[in-house]
């Protein structure tokens, strides 16, 4: 079953940049067989000069109480334009937990921690799940921004929207 997730929001995030606040973005992974994949309308939007955004985006997970499935929140300050997460963007620090953490908790906030199991100063980030979770059959409607199906429609996963 599909369940909507959102409302991310880091907290007290490191400020990186030396003349203006970080320019976060939150990216969104899940392991499958080993390896971290991008989630589908996971991948996080820009906001400029900002140590506590808000990315109001809303992106769904298949859920399956019966297995064990992590999810993994990066947030990075980015310097380019090229694909984030890359040598340029620094990396504010990253968050694990579950889907079933999530779903039984419907709001969630953990510290951020850095390379090597250091903490990110205060860094914290926040998911939730919205109201409208789990997602509806297919065809009776999704948050708005997804298709019918409750997936981002295209093929290249949407940025995060930020609330300014």
């Amino acid at each position: 079953m599909g369940w909507y997730l959102g409302g991310l929001s880091p907290k007290h995030l490191l400020d990186r940049d030396a003349l203006n606040k970080s320019d976060p973005c939150v990216v969104v992974l899940m392991q499958s067989q080993g390896q971290w994949m991008e989630v589908s309308g996971g991948s996080g939007r820009v906001i400029r000069s900002n140590l506590n955004p808000v990315f109001a985006k809303v992106f769904m997970v298949d859920y399956y109480f019966e297995e064990v499935q992590k999810l993994r929140f990066e947030v990075y300050d980015i310097h380019g334009h090229s694909s984030i997460g890359t040598h340029d963007d620094d990396f504010l620090g990253g968050m694990e937990c579950t889907v079933g953490q999530i779903v039984a908790q419907k709001r969630m906030s953990k510290p951020l921690v850095l390379k090597y199991g250091k903490f990110a100063g205060k860094s914290t980030i926040t998911v939730s799940v919205p109201r409208a979770s789990p997602a509806p059959p297919v065809g009776l409607g999704a948050p708005p921004g997804l298709g019918a199906t409750g997936h981002v429609p295209h093929s290249r996963p949407a940025p995060l929207t930020g609330d300014l």
